[in-house]
């Protein structure tokens, strides 16, 4: 699954396929946490959940992959993550994590469309669309 870092924009994308559990979350958070360590400035990210054919995630889970993200980003300048989300089950999803990072540096919302993300991200919803080819 590809992770694209648009340098100009500070954003990072992440589309991830088929199924979503926690190995996977796992593998995308210590990649990012590379990416995070070798920007100079801080990125924005956002992570399409388009393409979920499945989520296997607990609540317990869920708990453990915001706690130890909270924890990774306490040096960490503040960010916007953008997920979308455009079904039930991935916005629920979403939502509780949302709920679950509060407070800490990163900010993140989950959105049913591309407008509002791009928006609240502030850059051109084509740059969202474009890298979906990419």
């Amino acid at each position: 699954m590809p992770i694209s870092l648009l340098r100009e924009q500070h954003l990072a994308l992440c589309r991830p396929v088929g199924l979503l559990n926690a190995e996977l979350v796992e593998w995308l958070l210590i990649y990012t946490s590379k990416l995070e360590n070798a920007a100079a400035e801080p990125f924005d990210r956002f992570i399409d959940l388009s393409d979920l054919l499945e989520i296997k995630l607990s609540h317990a889970e869920l708990c453990e992959i915001a706690q130890a993200r909270r924890y990774a980003l306490q040096h960490v300048a503040p960010f916007r993550t953008a997920i979308l989300a455009p079904n039930a089950l991935s916005a629920a999803v979403a939502r509780m994590y949302e709920v679950l990072m509060d407070g800490g540096p990163a900010e993140i919302r989950v959105f049913r469309d591309a407008d509002g993300a791009a928006d609240w991200l502030q850059v051109p919803v084509q740059t969202l669309l474009q890298a979906e080819s990419a």
